[in-house]
């Protein structure tokens, strides 16, 4: 599989239901979460009970307000009264006294209800922002040939979904579930009063609601599933063209731009189709709710056995019920719909997690006790080969040499011919699948290639530079204030950076931009070998440091190269021949192989591949 193209078996081959989710989401978290989330479960049946007695005190008060007379000998104040409750036998008095009493009431719950609210966003964005920093540690750990299977593209995709599983997918779940609480709270309520016109009513709603949401569902599920993949595929594409923004400029987008111009907007349309079949549940269940009322209220006008006073009474509990239960219906509806469009997404990032999981599982299970390295005296291979995953053939095959502490090895051939994979083995970024590597004559082994992997300087072809000051690249991935700035001058004027540091207008402390735009291309590479030099290593690898450079700046790296030379080991990866002259040894490869070796002046005698 060429590197940077997406691995075909990873993530779900199709969407999840949302239950699956939720349960791939719940054996993620951590016990803290767990807590949190169990005790917003317990709260939503406290919640919707306390909801319901007050949606009932509303009917109540409403129905005194209407007739006075009535409340004051109902059965309803004579409980009141049983309860020790005293009402004040003056109308005006009553009707200011449960005024106050309905206020208190609704401002206390809303204040509940806002607490509640509270607790679901906040464990939401917890949980978002533990999922984005597990990705991140993750995908880190994955071994580095997984890396080069992958897009970096898809992956910044992923980890910019991770909204979707907290403040989308558990966010939405639990307002779900909440509503789902107080709907069940309501009409057993409703049925309890009123049963055969609550009965008819809930059923109307119910089913009604049902028949859409099926409807509607699967039209969600198609629109959700294209628009990820077409998101994906722009979110590549564009990146791209950002990251090519010279020659993009320089021989125009042409045909690839048109082709991501055009995918956008077909990426709007497919959006549009998706907010509007979001939103439709939520308007038509309105309008089922006031029509199924406005039935109720019909049907028994037309009965003609119910008092005027009976009716007012339960259109009055209807309304206030409804008040609450047909925005909790809708939010339930539309919510549903929100969570099957979002699925697609959560599904291909869960499914990211669960492999980094199971690599993390197989790494723990076959983790051997760390070695310590110790590299005093050589470093050896013997019979070293590597073939990449999915490939038939080797990249690398019986590769022999050795290399004495303090001395230089250059790596020449031709493109293809397996330098940076043997590189890549050297420092271990890989494991060889033949042969072994030795340091000081001891086999180096997955328990100790993290020690080894500090050891390691490494400078490429086009070095990663953050969009930072010189002293955060150089010190890469130190905190700010844990840089050792004397460590950051003695490796600048090692790698002779120091006319370039005095040159910028805040020294150490002055922004280079992305890529380290605002470095020559010479200047990039003397900071990488800076911050290679950071790390005090003892070996220090330069894959195609210089083959981008011109002769001026590829001589100040030779002079860089050779004021270290015999104070680290040095390996060089080099097409240009006057890097690698002054190596006190030569490795030639030829198609994964080795086609000679030795003292670097015989093997130049008989070199001939490029210069």
């Amino acid at each position: 599989m060429a590197a940077g193209s997406s691995a075909p078996d990873e993530g779900p081959r199709q969407t999840p239901s949302l239950f699956k989710a939720q349960r791939a989401v719940w054996s993620f978290l951590v016990p803290r979460h767990r807590r949190w989330l169990l005790a917003l479960g317990t709260a939503m049946p406290l919640l919707a009970a306390f909801e319901t007695a007050v949606l009932g005190f509303l009917a109540l008060y409403v129905s005194a307000v209407a007739n006075p007379d009535a409340f004051a000998v109902s059965r309803i104040a004579a409980h009141i009264r049983g309860a020790g409750i005293p009402l004040p036998e003056d109308q005006r008095t009553l009707i200011l006294f449960l005024s106050g009493l309905v206020v208190a009431c609704v401002l206390i719950k809303n204040a509940c209800v806002s607490l509640f609210s509270y607790g679901i966003t906040k464990i939401a964005e917890s949980i978002s922002a533990y999922f984005g920093a597990r990705f991140l540690q993750g995908a880190i750990a994955m071994p580095y040939e997984w890396h080069l299977t992958r897009n970096s593209a898809d992956l910044a995709t992923s980890l910019a979904w991770r909204d979707l599983i907290g403040a989308g997918l558990v966010r939405n779940s639990l307002q779900i579930l909440s509503d789902l609480v107080l709907i069940a709270f309501l009409s057993v309520t409703l049925i309890a009063v009123r049963p055969v016109v609550s009965l008819a009513v809930l059923a109307a709603a119910g089913g009604g609601g049902l028949l859409i949401f099926r409807w509607i569902g699967p039209q969600l599920d198609r629109k959700a599933s294209i628009y990820r993949s077409q998101a994906t595929s722009i979110n590549r594409e564009a990146l791209q063209i950002l990251a090519g923004i010279k020659e993009i400029k320089l021989f125009g987008a042409g045909a690839r731009l048109k082709s991501a111009v055009a995918r956008m907007r077909d990426l709007s349309t497919i959006q549009a189709a998706r907010s509007l079949l979001v939103r439709m549940p939520r308007d038509l269940l309105e309008f089922l709710g006031i029509a199924v009322l406005a039935g109720a209220v019909a049907g028994m006008t037309m009965r003609g056995d119910a008092s005027p006073a009976s009716i007012a009474g339960t259109v009055t509990l209807l309304a206030v019920t409804a008040w609450r239960v047909l925005p909790a219906v809708t939010r339930v509806a539309h919510t549903l719909s929100e969570a099957r469009v979002t699925l697609p997404m959560t599904s291909q990032i869960l499914g990211l997690l669960e492999r980094f999981r199971e690599e993390e599982r197989r790494a723990a299970a076959g983790a051997e006790p760390a070695l310590p390295v110790r590299f005093t005296r050589s470093l050896r291979a013997e019979g070293l080969g590597f073939t990449y995953a999915g490939r038939a053939a080797a990249a690398l095959a019986g590769i022999d040499f050795d290399l004495a502490k303090g001395e230089s090895l250059g790596l020449v051939g031709p493109s293809g011919a397996g330098k940076s994979t043997l590189a890549d083995l050297l420092s271990g970024l890989l494991a060889p699948t033949e042969g072994r590597l030795l340091i000081d004559g001891i086999p180096l082994t997955a328990a100790g290639r993290s020690e080894w992997m500090r050891m390691i300087g490494y400078v490429s072809q086009a070095p990663f530079l953050a969009d930072d000051t010189l002293a955060a690249n150089i010190a890469f991935g130190e905190p700010e204030d844990k840089i050792d700035r004397e460590l950051v001058a003695a490796c600048c004027a090692q790698a002779q950076l120091a006319e370039v540091v005095a040159a910028l207008p805040r020294g150490f402390d002055s922004t280079i931009g992305e890529r380290g735009i605002g470095l020559s291309g010479g200047q990039r590479q003397r900071v990488a070998i800076a911050r290679a030099l950071y790390r005090r290593p003892l070996v220090i690898i330069l894959d195609e440091a210089t083959s981008a450079l011109d002769a001026a700046s590829e001589a100040l790296i030779r002079d860089t190269i050779a004021g270290l030379r015999g104070a680290v080991t040095m390996i060089i990866i080099s097409h240009r021949l006057g890097m690698v002259r002054a190596c006190d040894k030569l490795l030639w490869l030829e198609h994964g192989r080795i086609a000679m070796f030795g003292e670097a002046a015989l093997v130049m005698s008989r070199y001939t591949g490029p210069e």
